[in-house]
């Protein structure tokens, strides 16, 4: 043991490597700027307290101490720790509190036996990802750091007893309620944080699958060795009210990829919107296909038997073979897997409940209504209400068949006529008036029992009644089929008024939620998008403007400075033999000045020379 705390020392001489039985080395508060190198050959050195010094790094060769289980150096002026460190197999304490440390060693994972770590009072702003492998970690000191988050994985140091992060004003993750909460709450934002990531990583991966898919239709992607592109994917396929892609096991890395890669770097096609790259790993894309779910359910299906049009299977020797077909129109069955087009979001979800709680409201409505209008055209009253208006329906017509004024033509085509037409050449103008009259009393029998649209109804029905023959007068014939034609008008009424009753509730009731609950995610991003391109075009415009502005000033100022130097070139020097001095003659008005003629006197006070503005670039806005 070897202690020299306390006595000033300036520097370490390089034998002291020689001690090799040394277990103990205290130098704590004295002026040390540096450890010699030798230090390292110290291999038997268990305990190396350098406390309270100048040091401003530490050798590299501290790592070849191979005992060392105790490394204090707090309070130096240490900027880094030398990566070697975490080649020390017993070292358990590692103090380096009060220094200038910017970041600790991104190995010092590898300190497996590491147990104590005081790393505050530092300006530490991010922690290695490697810390979260520290298994044996049971006390952490970050405190009065400038760390603004921990590493993802950091729940993994599941031997952690004590943790201080207080100090760290910048920390938001997690944030400073957590924080205070303790080392129990903190453990389990950070592992409610990697479940999180570990969503939006499979969600990223999903995403980039339907854009692959998406991709492969748009370009009719083929097999990588020719295969027919509809026997490894299939589209447009309807199950549990979704679109799904149906491609073959292999075929996203065996042929998709391959061929994609080639689209990718081919400058001539057009990419416009569509991703350029895949960087995932098989193993991971497949977890995700098996496991990510939204609010619709499971995004992906493996089916042991996946059926396509086309067959491109192969042997074992990769030589082609038919397959014997499942069933008619079907050429192979294979491995595939079944994938949504689209993610299914909790917003949409509910949206697609109401839509369908809507649908159904509206039916049962619409049944509703039919069921009543039924009912009511089986009472005794609502046969008494038919059969009064049949009655005075074909009693006006009788009157005006009578009269003979419809047009034979439109009956013998099968057209029904869209107005009465009258031959006035023929017939009087009295004539003419009582036929509006009938037609017109037609109609309101038709509005009495609340029927749509009733001078086209009117015609409709003048036309298919006036071709049975009224010679006999008022028929049972006649008056069943208007009967049967007023019940299904009047049906098709109310089911209809049902119909918009119930779309305007509905329209109504949508309006009362929105305002109740505000703008939903999407809808707010949609106005945010729309705003922001709005932003845009309006800074272009303005910058345009303004740019036109400063080039029309330029201009002008040029143009004022072009006058001065004309100006000013039109005064002449001479000498003055009497005066001994020069003066100035104006050589257009003969004026004549014994002070210089000067740019200043023709430009405008506190004039600066003109600048020519930046050119803007509209496609990016910026000069």
């Amino acid at each position: 043991r070897l202690d020299l705390t306390n006595n000033k020392v300036v520097a370490l001489p390089q034998t002291i490597g020689e001690l090799m039985s040394l277990e103990i080395l205290q130098i704590g508060n004295n002026l040390l700027s540096s450890l010699p190198s030798s230090i390292g050959k110290l291999s038997l050195l268990k305990k190396l307290d350098v406390e309270c010094n100048l040091l401003n790094f530490l050798p590299r060769s501290l790592g070849e101490a191979a005992s060392l289980e105790k490394l204090c150096c707090t309070s130096n002026r240490l900027h880094e720790l030398p990566t070697t460190l975490a080649d020390l197999p017993h070292l358990k304490s590692l103090m380096v509190s009060n220094n200038q440390l910017k970041h600790l060693p991104g190995n010092i994972g590898l300190s497996r036996s590491l147990r104590i770590l005081h790393a505050s009072k530092n300006i530490l702003m991010e922690l290695p990802q490697s810390i979260c492998s520290l298994q044996s970690l049971t006390i952490l000191r970050l405190d009065f750091n400038r760390i603004t988050a921990l590493p993802q994985n950091f729940h993994e140091l599941i031997y952690l007893e004590e943790l201080r992060l207080e100090g760290n004003y910048g920390m938001v993750m997690p944030t400073m309620d957590t924080i205070i909460c303790g080392l129990s709450d903190i453990m389990k934002w950070s592992k409610m944080r990697f479940q999180g990531n570990c969503r939006r990583r499979k969600l990223n991966i999903i995403l980039n699958v339907q854009d692959v898919l998406k991709q492969v239709v748009k370009h009719k992607v083929a097999g990588y060795h020719g295969e027919k592109h509809n026997s490894l994917v299939r589209e447009h396929i309807d199950s549990e009210g979704f679109q799904w892609y149906q491609f073959t096991a292999d075929a996203l890395w065996g042929h998709f990829l391959p061929a994609l890669k080639k689209i990718w770097s081919d400058d001539k096609i057009d990419k416009r919107g569509d991703m350029r790259s895949f960087p995932f790993y098989k193993a991971e894309v497949e977890d995700a296909l098996l496991t990510f779910d939204d609010a619709g359910g499971r995004v992906a299906v493996f089916l042991n038997h996946g059926r396509y049009r086309r067959c491109s299977c192969k042997d074992r020797d990769e030589k082609k073979f038919v397959c014997v077909p499942p069933e008619a129109g079907w050429m192979c069955e294979r491995p595939s897997w079944l994938m949504r087009k689209t993610l299914m979001l909790e917003q949409h979800l509910t949206e697609k409940r109401r839509q369908d709680n809507e649908s159904a409201a509206i039916q049962r409505a619409l049944e509703a209504s039919e069921t009543a209008s039924l009912l009511y055209l089986k009472s005794e009253e609502g046969v008494r209400f038919i059969q009064a208006c049949a009655f005075s329906i074909v009693d006006h017509l009788r009157a005006l068949y009578s009269l003979g004024y419809f047009d034979r033509t439109s009956k013998e085509d099968g057209n029904v006529p869209t107005d009465v037409e009258i031959d006035v050449t023929n017939h009087g103008s009295d004539a003419v008036a009582l036929m509006a009259i009938y037609t017109s009393e037609i109609g309101k029998i038709l509005q009495g029992i609340e029927v749509t649209s009733a001078k086209s109804v009117a015609f409709d029905l003048i036309f298919r009644v006036t071709k049975m023959d009224f010679s006999a007068g008022i028929t049972q014939e006649i008056l069943r089929l208007v009967e049967v034609y007023l019940q299904r008008h009047y049906v098709d009424f109310k089911i209809q008024r049902s119909k918009k009753v119930a779309h305007e509730t509905n329209t109504k009731m949508r309006k009362i939620m929105k305002s109740w609950m505000g703008l939903g995610l999407e809808d707010a991003f949609l106005q945010w998008k729309i705003w922001v391109k709005y932003q845009i075009k309006r800074r272009k415009r303005d910058a345009i403007v303004k740019q036109q502005q400063m080039q029309l000033e330029f201009e002008d100022k040029q143009a004022q400075l072009a006058y001065a130097h004309d100006e000013v070139e039109k005064w002449c020097q001479r000498w003055d033999e009497f005066n001994d001095r020069y003066y100035w003659t104006h050589i257009v008005t003969g004026e004549e000045t014994w002070e210089q003629p000067l740019l200043e006197h023709y430009l405008p006070n506190a004039w600066i020379d003109p600048v020519s503005p930046k050119c803007f670039d509209s496609s990016t806005a910026k000069y």
